[in-house]
């Protein structure tokens, strides 16, 4: 079974978190930028915008030299650091602040989950690669359909707390990506030279 693979239910759990913290937040935007901002449509836009700038920078140009460097479970720490920092100063409505939060949510998204999906490809038996990779996706849309439902319900509730909330689950990823699988048991051959 694909849950049994080594090391696939924590990254399955991260998946799910991943989509969760995310569908939280862009279920609270809208509101946020509306109802408490008093942005315009055009205002959210060139925010969004302006994310989706720094992401393609961060997939392109530094990723790759990150990986040169560092392993997937080092930037998806990383990245979820930075995640979680990001949602963490969205509460403040101060536009350099909701700027500086935007860039640094766009890089470490940019970082995490390129690294986070080519860890999940190399995770598990080969054979049953398509399989993870389904189950993966089932699980993320099953989190964005919770965390769409119950992000506006939450915003409407405790309003930028939600975006607290988000902060805390990357943090959260990070810590459970620090957690080391466990060793496999040495072999006896050593006990023989």
């Amino acid at each position: 079974a694909v849950i049994s693979q080594s090391g696939i239910p924590k990254l399955y759990t991260v998946y799910f978190l991943t989509f969760l913290a995310f569908s939280l937040f862009y279920a609270g935007l809208p509101l946020y930028a509306s109802s408490i901002l008093e942005w315009s449509a055009s205002d959210l836009g060139i925010f969004l915008s302006y994310s989706s700038i720094i992401m393609f920078i961060a997939q392109g140009p530094i990723l790759s030299r990150l990986t040169e460097k560092y392993n997937n479970q080092k930037l998806i720490i990383a990245g979820s650091v930075l995640l979680g920092i990001a949602f963490l100063l969205l509460s403040y409505q101060n536009i350099i602040i909701l700027y500086a939060s935007m860039t640094i949510l766009s890089l470490g998204n940019g970082i995490m989950w390129p690294s986070f999906m080519a860890l999940l490809a190399k995770s598990g038996d080969k054979q049953m690669q398509g399989a993870i990779q389904g189950y993966g996706s089932s699980m993320g849309s099953f989190a964005s359909m919770i965390g769409l439902l119950v992000g506006g319900l939450l915003f409407e509730q405790i309003q930028v707390t939600v975006f607290i909330i988000s902060g805390a689950i990357f943090l959260l990823i990070g810590l459970l990506m620090i957690l080391k699988a466990p060793k496999k048991k040495p072999t006896l051959i050593a006990d023989y030279n």
